[in-house]
């Protein structure tokens, strides 16, 4: 924050919760009257040789707000918007040996939520190193194109000259196919829904010059989802939502978003009889 000195810290983190509280604060009583404030964060990373001259890019999963990231002093990126994930691109802004990453967050035009926001980088961050040819992070969307029979489409986005796509049911492949843009049928297909949550893993396999250049897993399920007038429908069985709304926070512990915490969240929402969230 502004004026205080660096300290260590493990994210995700919460900085809101540090700069401390007062009567009358502009965060008011929705933000729990916390201050405001700026934040730095600094890591300093090392890169093999391999890693340094391939494709570098830092994922973040949540920084609230304002955020821009630097590259050993040069600008990656950043998001404005403090609920949105973003990736930060370092390739070509690397080295061999040490780097150094700094992220600046600047939450001090209060008040700007109706809740309680906190501050900083209050979820993960990841850090994806490989090739030049490589599948893109996130890059493979699988697609239900219908459930009798069970057909699917996979798409992928990559650099490097083609893929290959399989689909595994635990230990058995049960569908395989070529192409950025690949159909299969599923035989005998478990479908996915809120009380039968059946999962496939869609291994990708990225060749360059003929050589495997990376290699990615997608789980996804087989369902279909359609809404009108009569009501909402999954695998064409109407399904009534049963819902409720939930803020990112999570109590005393703050923003700080620690998978256990989400898991417990869901948990009891579940055991509750919710089958959707917002």
């Amino acid at each position: 924050a502004d004026g205080c000195q660096m300290q260590a810290v493990t994210l995700p983190h919460d900085a809101m919760q540090a700069a401390g509280r007062r009567p009358g604060a502009p965060s008011g009583c929705g933000g729990a009257h916390y201050l405001g404030g700026r934040y730095v964060y600094e890591k300093v990373f090392t890169l093999s040789e391999w890693e340094a001259r391939g494709a570098v890019r830092f994922q973040f999963d949540g920084v609230y707000r304002n955020a821009k990231v630097y590259i050993n002093g040069q600008e990656a990126g950043g998001a404005s918007y403090g609920y949105l994930p973003f990736f930060a691109d370092a390739t070509g802004l690397v080295c061999e040996g040490e780097n150094l990453i700094r992220v600046e967050v600047d939450n001090s035009q209060q008040p700007n939520s109706r809740w309680y926001s906190g501050g900083g980088i209050y979820r993960s961050v990841w850090m994806w190193t490989g090739e030049n040819a490589h599948i893109e992070p996130f890059g493979i969307r699988v697609t239900t194109l219908g459930i009798d029979p069970a057909m699917i489409r996979v798409e992928t986005a990559h650099t490097g000259d083609g893929v290959a796509v399989e689909v595994w049911d635990g230990e058995t492949m049960v569908a395989k196919a070529e192409g950025d843009s690949a159909e299969m049928t599923i035989p005998n297909a478990k479908l996915w829904s809120a009380e039968t949550p059946n999962l496939y893993r869609c291994h990708v396999t990225l060749t360059q010059n003929g050589a495997v250049a990376d290699e990615a897993d997608q789980y996804f399920g087989i369902r279909t989802l359609r809404y009108d007038t009569t009501g909402f429908y999954v695998n064409g069985q109407r399904t009534m939502l049963q819902g409720g709304c939930l803020h990112h926070d999570n109590g005393i512990i703050g923003a700080c978003s620690i998978p256990e915490a989400e898991e417990r969240k869901l948990r009891i929402l579940k055991n509750a009889g919710f089958n959707a969230i917002r």
